[in-house]
């Protein structure tokens, strides 16, 4: 995510996935107001080589207000309730 950069609240259609973001290149500012994740009410940081996981069928938002480059590897996958392949097909 570019400095100086916000997205806006969004949310996934559904809750058949879950999405991890994998931190990689993360400015170090140790506040997420100035460079975060907000999932539903709550804000947190990215940290280098540290996981968020998340639901993003709630509502979120990320947030570079630093003057550094925030890179995070997206990785979505099912959702753990979601066992096999019917389970799976009936969620799309």
């Amino acid at each position: 995510l570019a400095p100086h950069t916000e997205v806006a609240p969004h949310c996934a259609r559904a809750n058949h996935r879950l999405t991890a973001h994998l931190g990689l290149v993360i400015p170090k500012t140790g506040d997420p107001f100035l460079c975060g994740i907000r999932v539903g009410e709550e804000w947190r940081c990215w940290q280098q080589d540290k996981v968020i996981i998340f639901d993003d069928s709630f509502e979120h938002e990320v947030c570079n207000r630093s003057p550094s480059t925030r890179v995070v590897l997206l990785i979505r996958f099912w959702h753990p309730d979601l066992q096999t392949e019917t389970q799976r097909l009936g969620a799309l």
